[in-house]
């Protein structure tokens, strides 16, 4: 003599084969494959079969367009937002805070289950200046941080943090400048005034892959020596590269590194955009223009897709041309 009831929604599923989430985060608009997929996405990451994003104007995250939680009151009043990560049921924020001057970075790391919040404060002091910094999650939870600063007394710093999930932090300076130009190891190969750090993986091992370049000036041209180290163990040197804006420019897969570059020819005054997969070239475009590149992602097919000049490429040929201004991030769902 009893009754139940109730609701349920149905929604249009994904569609089949690999997703490419991709736009401009500064206007605020996400599309999936050829479609606008959401309208509230500054910052957006891919887990597994979610797709994690934050959108500033309401302070919410999302996951699959829904409403997860506000993270707002977890953040200070002048803090800014870099970019997410989710590993497990944690979501992981690269923040920055602090005056001028005075510049520290931490993690917000946040419980998704709980809602329990926990600020990370890696850096034993604040900054002077951070010049540039990124970061990767390791499936166990720890946190590496790789970061190009300046400190308090003017010295200039290529570090890297390891942050354990018990929250013990080790802090490893890299490269160092110095009235001797030596670096921490007592080498003068990379003077930090001219090295920085490019970009960061960790592998599904927990092998730490990174890269960091020196520059060059070669008739009034600006090029870079990128270095690639593997565990704080170099790899392999691309001579004659150059410069380009946004992160990701190496992922670790399957066991091959895959890496995007631009080179210059100063002969030709011409621009070479590379795809690699260790150390070889996969695909390759020449250009006069300076090449604009903002991300590289690799399928479990071994299949790179990466926004290039605006438009979105799927091992060298071009897949979406949504007519965007600007692609500021990439993504894929296998």
């Amino acid at each position: 003599s009893f009754s139940a009831s109730c609701k349920v929604t149905v929604t249009a599923g994904l569609p089949e084969g690999t997703k490419v989430f991709y736009g401009d985060t500064n206007s605020a608009q996400l599309y999936m494959n050829e479609d606008l997929y959401f309208d509230k996405v500054y910052r957006f990451t891919v887990s597994g079969q979610d797709l994690y994003s934050y959108y500033r104007y309401d302070g919410n995250i999302y996951k699959n367009r829904e409403k997860l939680f506000s993270i707002r009151e977890m953040l200070g009043p002048y803090d800014d937002f870099y970019e997410m990560k989710v590993v497990g049921h944690h979501l992981y924020v690269s923040m920055s805070t602090g005056t001028t001057g005075k510049e520290e970075r931490y993690i917000l790391k946040v419980d998704m289950s709980t809602l329990r919040e926990e600020k990370i404060h890696f850096m034993k002091e604040p900054m002077s200046y951070v010049y540039r910094m990124d970061y990767d999650v390791s499936r166990d939870g720890t946190i590496y941080v790789l970061g190009h600063v300046e400190d308090q007394t003017m010295e200039r710093s290529s570090r890297l943090w390891t942050i354990h999930p018990d929250g013990e932090t080790e802090e490893k300076v890299l490269f160092r400048a110095n009235q001797s130009a030596l670096d921490s190891n007592g080498n003068n190969l990379l003077d930090a005034y001219e090295t920085s750090i490019y970009s960061i993986d960790v592998d599904e091992n927990g092998d730490v892959y990174y890269q960091v370049y020196i520059k060059k000036v070669q008739s009034w041209e600006s090029l870079y020596n990128v270095y690639l180290y593997k565990n704080d163990k170099l790899m392999r040197v691309y001579d004659h590269a150059n410069l380009i804006g946004g992160y990701g420019t190496i992922v670790v897969k399957g066991g091959d590194v895959y890496e995007a570059l631009p080179f210059y020819d100063l002969g030709k005054s011409m621009y070479t955009f590379k795809i690699l997969k260790n150390g070889e070239t996969l695909y390759s475009d020449e250009s006069s223009r300076t090449p604009s590149f903002y991300g590289l992602k690799v399928d479990a097919d071994g299949s790179a897709y990466y926004a290039y000049n605006h438009k979105v490429y799927k091992d060298g040929k071009l897949l979406y041309d949504p007519g965007l201004p600007f692609i500021t991030a990439i993504d894929i769902m296998d």
